[in-house]
């Protein structure tokens, strides 16, 4: 912010928020403030690239210990696989997974929190997205490339921008966010690389705390619970086998522990995703019921009207801040009748 003309004390102090704060690479900071310091600072700026500039003008000191461990890995599928491993020692409110096919590593990112608006979402977005791909290119040097970028919002007008800054097929309105890196690009080393130096931060970091996080049951399910959604498979058996138990073990530990079931969590879940795509995304109802892992698009129409007493259009309608482009308006007015 300083660097454009900024008043950063004045943003500071209208957000409430206090400058040490974002100054020690350790310190954890709450996602929701993030997000509106990052949205404050796009209006005062008036650069709506902020997030990637910010991305270009970091090193990885400001990861701290948790960027100690990516870069004494010893190849790019071990930072990947670490980022989603660790990341909670940076960031508590977001998850990161890897999933692979044959020819596709992606890096997924997801954003827990809920009151954040969509522009803040977007923007942590495109700062976590800009900032790991940074990440793995520091770590290997100018040959690492992505075969695609996915995000969940709708967000044309970046297209451009995505594709300056990721030197990449850029996909809206996909069901992730997701940065896609060839499969053959796991195997590369990364310089310098020291093992035994690695091995003690990581069990430095594994013995933290994390204020409760890592151990935190609930928080787990949930992830799991998101990543079987639109598999169409996510059954309390299928949840409860990540634990080695059956299904009345993990339902005891959930009752025991945070006094909830895991329907009440599948619900959760379902419904917070749902919410998010409806809000930040254009996807048709048919995908969407795909995503919350509804076979049947009137089924997930009746259990949406049931929660929240309107269908999901009007739902969409109501919250979302995105409104049709002048020109999809000037396209419909034209449309030929038949």
């Amino acid at each position: 912010m300083a660097h454009f003309g900024a008043d950063v004390d004045a943003v500071f102090n209208d957000l409430r928020l206090e400058r040490y704060m974002f100054s020690d690479p350790d310190q954890l900071v709450a996602l929701r403030d993030a997000g509106s310091l990052l949205a404050r600072a796009v209006e005062v700026t008036g650069y709506q690239r902020l997030p990637f500039y910010l991305a270009e003008s970091q090193d990885l000191s400001y990861l701290g210990t948790f960027g100690l461990l990516l870069q004494t890995s010893g190849t790019v599928g071990e930072v990947l696989r670490e980022i989603q491993d660790y990341h909670q020692i940076h960031i508590q409110a977001a998850t990161w997974t890897l999933t692979t096919t044959a020819r596709t590593a992606s890096l997924n990112f997801w954003v827990d929190v809920q009151d954040v608006s969509p522009l803040q979402r977007r923007l942590t977005v495109e700062l976590a997205l800009a900032q790991a791909f940074l990440i793995v290119k520091t770590l290997v040097g100018s040959t690492a490339y992505l075969e695609r970028v996915r995000v969940r919002y709708d967000f044309e007008e970046g297209r451009q921008t995505y594709r300056r800054f990721f030197h990449a097929p850029v996909e809206f309105n996909q069901e992730v966010n997701a940065l896609d890196f060839p499969m053959g690009l796991l195997d590369r080393p990364v310089s310098p690389n020291n093992a035994a130096l690695h091995e003690v931060v990581r069990q430095q970091i594994s013995s933290l705390d994390l204020s409760g996080r890592q151990t935190d049951l609930v928080h787990d399910v949930r992830v799991i619970i998101r990543r079987l959604l639109p598999t169409g498979q996510c059954t309390v058996e299928r949840v409860a086998r990540y634990y080695h138990c059956d299904k009345r073990t993990l339902q005891r530990y959930l009752r025991e522990e945070s006094d909830t079931t895991y329907q009440a969590l599948l619900d959760e879940v379902r419904f917070d995703l749902i919410q998010n795509y409806l809000r930040d995304s254009t996807l048709p109802m048919t995908q969407l019921a795909q995503v919350a892992g509804y076979t049947d698009t009137s089924n997930f129409s009746r259990a949406f009207q049931k929660r929240f007493g309107m269908s999901p259009r009007d739902w969409r309608e109501e919250h979302s801040e995105r409104k049709p482009s002048t020109r999809k308006r000037r396209l419909a007015t034209k449309r030929p009748v038949l």
